[in-house]
């Protein structure tokens, strides 16, 4: 498959936890800046930033069995640009119930201006208690644990634009690339009749301009989320 495009200025930030019964839970976050450079000691410096500002907000929220292992920053504004890390260790502290992994999955939903198919861009939190459940409904989160970890998200986000501002970006925002955005589908007739098939290949940008959309709010959804189906997630 050929290379995404490179976008000018944007960052990608992969975070990476262990947890049990399933290999790795991932979330990755882009951050779009409107000017300036880093280089990988400096994005080093921010991924080790990034880490310790999750363990004052996020793991406060998460069970002790879910470990955020790795920060990942990558410049995307072309293939050489800087790259950063830090690996180590960085557990839940919350003393309340947990439950299985991945689900009961909290889901953050950042606003943006464009009104495109398939929604907002969603972000899916591993390892929420179960205790943060809702006593009256299994299915759907307590309002005041809720709104404590959307605000703990939005104040992660802020601490990860500080960290890139000191790395040497300027007018950095968390964003939503799309790459995919209004590139269709290459369907490819596969075998002979009667064992033959279709099979389809969503197109993406490889050059050129890739859309960008900033958030302008931070929100989640009360009904416990799954990756695996929407779940009654409002758009």
């Amino acid at each position: 498959m050929p290379a995404l495009a490179a976008v000018p200025g944007l960052v990608k930030v992969l975070l990476t936890y262990a947890a049990p019964g399933i290999a790795y839970v991932i979330n990755r976050i882009f951050m779009q800046s409107t000017g300036g450079s880093s280089s990988n000691s400096a994005l080093n410096t921010a991924a080790q930033t990034t880490a310790n500002s999750w363990a004052t907000f996020l793991a406060p929220q998460s069970t002790a069995a879910l470990n955020l292992i790795v920060v990942q920053m990558q410049d995307l504004s072309s293939s050489s640009s800087p790259t950063g890390i830090w690996t180590g260790s960085k557990p839940g502290t919350s003393g309340s119930g947990g439950a299985a992994f991945p689900s009961p999955s909290f889901i953050i939903k950042p606003t943006v201006a464009d009104r495109y198919r398939g929604g907002h861009g969603r972000q899916y939190l591993p390892g929420i208690p179960s205790s943060s459940l809702s006593s009256n409904d299994a299915t759907t989160w307590n309002t005041t644990t809720g709104a404590a970890i959307a605000t703990a998200w939005g104040n992660f986000l802020g601490n990860i634009v500080t960290a890139l501002n000191a790395a040497g970006y300027t007018g950095m925002s968390a964003a939503v690339p799309h790459w995919y955005k209004g590139q269709g589908r290459t369907w490819v007739h596969v075998g002979t009749p009667p064992n033959d098939y279709w099979k389809h290949t969503n197109n993406h940008i490889t050059s050129g301009n890739v859309p960008i959309d900033l958030y302008n709010a931070v929100s989640y959804n009360d009904v416990v989320g799954s990756q695996r189906r929407r779940n009654h997630q409002s758009v």
